[in-house]
């Protein structure tokens, strides 16, 4: 791992000067990024962390702007696997934070250079991506997720920390300076840093993950870390997406890359699938590390990270020294060899006693039939028969080797980038056409939207099936591929009437759904109506023209020119007419400006619920689109008294307010998916799940 720069900190002495309403007590460690100290806040007798930051970090008008914003939201934040935020400020030209002191190492001193066993990295790598998920929620990245930015308390809980404190990396072309650590930083972080967004994230993690179970940083030649010890195959397909080059062939959020992360833990722990945990011995010649290095101030003592972990896993160690205790580990080696060879010896002398009793009744049998020959009780000649003792094997049942079949996600890795810029010269393996287009099935099960934005992070869109041949092809490929039910790239728009998102007209006029929601297409050949939140697979469908209509852009361009052209008999699905406008569910992470950006770009405006039964219809869409508990967002301001202004004049806006109480600052207005859908107040730098985007229909 990365060794931090060398970092000239305030003497104790010096520092005190500054901070008289805190007791400095200690000097902690200095890095590139400044001094921690450990203090006593006087006034609560509560033990703190005292950063403070180069005067030179601290001079730069925009590190000094962005670490002011994004500290000033972190210290609303209280999350287990986030470092507190308690003060900041600036006291003689230096930015400072004051955080929660947390008793432990970063994780880069706990695991420098060791390949840990993968369920504990998993452990790890949860607890970590839960806390960034949270920061996420209220509208902040990191840029500069590293283990030197990991901590560990005395539990080995994870907490991140130094958010807002992203290392400059380098310079762009433009001059501007990029912040990162390389390794950890995300490939668009220094080639297109005005980019941006969450998944800059998850790619830091992603690598720390590969790092965790490896002993190493991923290398420009990429290899599974499979292949340097044994783990579940999962590992595998999860770091490989986290850390693609391209952010859109990455997992689409934290939430998206969360869902992989906890499944293969519920795999490893309800025991569905083989636990592989042991640290390996691939190219090291000393003995596999039984333990994992963690720093601390206290005497040695085990630390188990969680209740799941495997029986197969060594326990953390926390050492003063950072070192493993190689008597008791040699001690325990010894006695588990002597109870293995005391195992062995007795299996052996079951394995003779069994053979001899297995040679004994074949030769019984045989007399037997001898005897029978000679008395002419038998007068069929009788076969020779030659004695075979079958010895079992009383430790260990014999099984055939698995054969583990490919994934979707192995076929589509190599060929992501040409695909991604409409080159079909070369399609992944088991893809089929018809006509001008290709199909590929995709084994990974995903929300609608999830499988749209999956689709399109590989140049294609969700397939739609939209002929009588098609969905019979469709039918062969599902039995040969084991797909019960898939999505399709179809479903209800303003009521019940049925859509394709590449907007073909639809022409199943049997099939009349009872219900709004996204079109599923089962193995028995049937159309059906499920939530957009229910997890299937499904196909991707590219346009080998180049073209693919299926594409988000393209249905929102063919609502505008709807709009335009007073044309609505053919809307994309989730779109819906009331009063003269066109209303559409947008489902993408924003803030409340760059939603704003998005619906100028496509000549929209954030929806604003104008009557009740506009409003109806808006929770109606919502608790159909959106997972629980996500929002979206609506054209209006909460001022601090509690307060709303719209942007327009409503017909009974009291039924909407009664919810709204005082609050500290103006904030946004969305839309939540709750048991019962209502508004809720969000700061406008923070991100909600989607938008509500609204066409003035032209008469």
């Amino acid at each position: 791992m990365s060794s931090e720069p060398e970092f000239v900190p305030l003497t104790i002495e010096e520092l005190q000067v500054y901070f008289p309403q805190y007791e400095i007590l200690t000097f902690i460690a200095a890095g590139g990024m400044g001094a921690v100290y450990l203090a006593n806040q006087k006034s609560i007798d509560r033990k703190v962390a005292i950063k403070v930051l180069p005067q030179e970090l601290s001079s730069d008008e925009e590190f000094s702007a962005q670490f002011r914003a994004e500290a000033k939201v972190m210290s609303r934040v209280n999350h287990p696997n986030l470092v507190g935020f308690f003060d900041f400020g600036e006291v003689a030209g230096m930015l400072f934070i004051v955080m929660e002191f947390v008793d432990g190492k970063s994780l880069h001193h706990s695991a420098h250079g060791d390949a840990i066993s993968p369920n504990v990295a998993l452990d790890i790598v949860i607890g970590l991506s839960e806390g960034v998920k949270h920061a996420h929620d209220a509208g902040i990245i990191h840029r500069d997720i590293k283990p030197a930015n990991v901590l560990l308390d005395q539990k080995a809980t994870p907490k991140l920390g130094d958010f807002g404190l992203a290392r400059p990396v380098e310079e762009s072309e433009a001059g501007k300076v990029i912040f990162g650590t390389p390794g950890y930083t995300a490939p668009e972080v220094v080639k297109n840093p005005e980019s941006i967004d969450e998944r800059a994230d998850i790619f830091s993690i992603g690598a720390i993950l590969y790092e965790l179970v490896t002993g190493h940083l991923p290398q420009d030649s990429y290899t599974p870390p499979s292949k340097e010890q044994k783990m579940h195959a999962d590992f595998d397909k999860i770091v490989k997406k986290a850390i693609l080059p391209d952010p859109d062939l990455r997992y689409g959020d934290m939430d998206d890359f969360l869902v992989a992360l906890n499944n293969l833990k519920e795999k490893l722990d309800s025991g569905d699938a083989e636990e592989e945990l042991i640290v390996s011995n691939v190219n090291k010649t000393s003995a596999p590390r039984a333990t994992v290095k963690l720093a601390s101030a206290k005497p040695p003592r085990e630390v188990k990270l969680s209740a799941q972990t495997s029986a197969t896993a060594k326990p953390i160690v926390t050492s003063g020294a950072a070192k493993t205790s190689a008597a008791h580990t040699s001690a325990t080696n010894v006695n588990y060899q002597r109870e293995r060879k005391a195992k062995s010896d007795t299996s052996k002398l079951v394995n003779i006693a069994i053979t001899g009793v297995i040679v004994a009744l074949v030769g019984i049998f045989i007399f037997s039939k001898v005897l029978k020959g000679k008395s002419g009780e038998d007068q069929a000649e009788t076969p020779e028969v030659t004695p075979v003792a079958v010895v079992p094997d009383s430790t260990t049942e014999v099984k055939a080797p698995e054969v583990v079949k490919e994934s979707s996600l192995d076929k589509l890795y190599e060929l992501a980038d040409p695909l991604k810029e409409h080159d079909f010269s070369k399609l992944p393996e088991g893809s089929f056409k018809v006509d001008t287009f290709a199909y590929f099935f995709y084994d990974e099960p995903q929300t609608w939207m999830n499988a749209q934005r999956e689709a399109e992070r590989y140049g294609g869109s969700l397939a739609c099936p939209s002929t009588v041949e098609l969905t019979e092809k469709f039918l062969t490929e599902m039995e040969k591929e084991g797909g019960d039910e898939v999505w399709t790239g179809g479903g209800t728009f303003d009521g019940l009437k049925m859509s394709w998102i590449n907007g073909e007209s639809w022409h199943f006029k049997s099939f009349s759904p009872k219900k709004q929601g996204a079109l599923s297409f089962s193995k028995d050949g049937d159309f059906q109506i499920s939530p957009h939140g229910d997890p299937k697979k499904f196909f991707i469908c590219w346009d080998l023209s180049g073209r693919q209509h299926g594409e988000i852009h393209r249905q929102l361009r063919r609502i505008t020119k709807a709009a335009q052209e007073n044309d609505i008999e053919s809307l994309p699905p989730r779109a819906f007419v009331e009063a003269g406008a066109i209303y559409y569910v947008y489902l993408r992470r924003a803030t409340f400006k760059e939603a704003e950006r998005i619906a100028e770009k496509y000549k929209a405006k954030i929806a604003t619920p104008l009557s009740d039964q506009l409003y109806k219809k808006m929770r109606q869409a919502v608790s159909r689109c959106l997972m629980p508990d996500d929002s979206a967002w609506l054209e209006g301001k909460i001022m601090r008294d509690g307060s709303v202004e719209w942007d327009a004049e409503l017909q009974n806006p009291k039924v909407w307010l009664e919810q709204l109480g005082p609050n500290e600052k103006v904030l946004g207005i969305r839309l939540v998916n709750a048991s019962k859908p209502g508004l809720k107040g969000l700061d406008k730098t923070s991100g909600a799940e989607a938008m509500i985007l609204k066409w003035d229909i032209q008469q």
